[in-house]
């Protein structure tokens, strides 16, 4: 219901979900109210497709513009292989639907003063992204015709690796939404470049360099990071043995 009225006002903007504990919100924060018979879970999961929604309820019926937020958080890596134990959180797809990250341990760093320039520029991108309108003409944004080159190859390997057999079904799954997602961080990064260049909207098309920056991004650290997750965090049934291609 809180996510329903951020976004009534939000219209089409969609919201962000900051969870300090990411794992109380995967799994224990769903249907607590209900007695576990609610459709938070069903709910949380047609986030990640965005679109508008109708909520017709008992005293309640409103438009949502459109039904869609990110959810960040980060939590420890045993605890989420205990509460992955019995199989509940790969049977729906809510795991594969996040952008997976392993951090590694702090280590010693530098004792330097920080970059007061670089600061400064992100404080700025950060202020430009939140003014940015959408395009005048509303006209989808493309990907241009040297991008497009790169995205066909990158789906082309997409779909070869989601088909080899030592991937266990979790993994699987994650990789199934990796086209969507690449056409997400690539908007993502065009529109990070036109709020460092001050422009007012994203360009009406995803240049090469971007698109290239995007896969590259995904394929040589998102993969690796994935494949560690499901096979080892997790103790998939895949071949350990891939974790070092």
């Amino acid at each position: 219901e809180a996510i329903a009225d951020v976004l009534l006002q939000q219209g089409n903007k969609g919201a962000l979900v900051v969870a300090d504990e990411l794992l109380g919100f995967v799994v224990g924060g769903m249907n607590q109210y209900k007695g576990g018979k609610g459709t938070d879970r069903t709910d949380t999961l047609e986030l990640f497709n965005g679109g508008p929604r109708a909520i017709d309820r008992k005293g309640r019926a409103v438009l949502i513009k459109n039904w869609g937020a990110s959810v960040m958080g980060g939590t420890q890596p045993d605890a989420i292989a205990r509460a992955a134990s019995n199989g509940s959180l790969e049977a729906d797809g809510l795991l594969q639907r996040f952008t997976l990250y392993l951090p590694h341990y702090a280590t010693k760093g530098p004792d330097r003063a920080g970059d007061a320039a670089a600061r400064k520029r992100y404080h700025a991108v950060l202020d430009n992204l939140t003014k940015m309108a959408a395009r005048p003409d509303l006209a989808p944004v493309r990907f241009s015709p040297e991008a497009s080159v790169i995205v066909d190859e990158a789906r082309d390997w997409i779909f070869a690796t989601a088909r080899e057999s030592w991937l266990p079904p979790g993994l699987r799954s994650h990789l199934a939404k990796w086209p969507a997602m690449l056409a997400r961080f690539c908007l993502t990064y065009a529109a990070i470049e036109a709020a460092d260049e001050g422009e007012p909207c994203i360009p009406s098309a995803i240049s090469d360099h971007i698109a290239a920056q995007v896969w590259q991004m995904m394929h040589d650290t998102l993969w690796s990071h994935a494949k560690h997750f499901f096979l080892l965090t997790l103790g998939g049934s895949g071949d350990k043995s891939a974790l070092r291609q």
